[in-house]
């Protein structure tokens, strides 16, 4: 009797909604400046889309085991494939991949594009990435590198952050970024996947050799 009734309190306290105090947002950050380094353009707005990948990458880490083998965590590539996450017990930083790519290597990192189809949970990549280049739908990339987390007494504060050059011939317009990270497959190469993918509220447009420096504002709150 007492275990029926501990279940059917149990099962009431479920249904009873709770206000939400985990606070982690993000924002991001537009910033256009000509080829002499005039600023003409700034805007900000908030971010809004971690993709499915993002869940099962951060699971990655919480379900690893010091010493023990787990399963690997499905996640899809940039190219559509079913892949994994690689657990074993080493436990080693690649397993779990970063962001930070080089210039010029448009296959991971903070990715810039000109898709404007809604985002939605199962997106595996931008709908029309601007890769590395000088021709018309591509960019000149920068570097991304993240930046140290800075602490206040209510907030911690990092930015990931990539400067895109145009040095094609004429203007062009993003209308989406995102996060692409690398990470060691299954099979022990390097394979890459979407963990954000955002569509602008407002496009930026980029004057021909004019540069776009793209900042993922992530904050968390306690």
């Amino acid at each position: 009797m007492v275990e029926a009734n501990v279940k059917a309190t149990l099962n009431q306290s479920r249904k009873i909604p709770v206000k939400p105090l985990l606070s982690i947002s993000g924002e991001i950050e537009l910033e256009v400046r000509d080829k002499n380094g005039k600023l003409i353009h700034f805007h900000k707005e908030p971010a809004k889309c971690f993709v499915a990948n993002f869940a099962h990458w951060l699971r990655a880490f919480f379900g690893n085991s010091v010493g023990n083998v787990v399963s690997d965590e499905p996640v899809v590539d940039t190219d559509g494939v079913d892949q994994a996450i690689l657990h074993d017990v080493t436990m080693r930083p690649d397993h779990f991949g970063g962001c930070c790519a080089p210039i010029g290597n448009s296959t991971y990192g903070l990715v810039v594009g000109g898709g404007s189809t809604p985002p939605t949970p199962d997106d595996y990549k931008l709908g029309a990435q601007y890769v590395e280049g000088t021709e018309i739908n591509q960019f000149t990339h920068g570097a991304t590198t993240v930046e140290a987390v800075s602490t206040t007494t209510t907030q911690s504060v990092f930015r990931v952050v990539r400067t895109f050059t145009n040095n094609y011939t004429a203007s062009q317009t993003v209308y989406e970024v995102g996060i692409y990270m690398a990470i060691e497959g299954q099979a022990g190469t390097w394979i890459y996947i979407c963990i954000a993918r955002d569509v602008l509220a407002t496009p930026t447009t980029v004057p021909a050799g004019s540069t776009l420096t793209v900042r993922y504002v992530l904050t968390f709150t306690v």
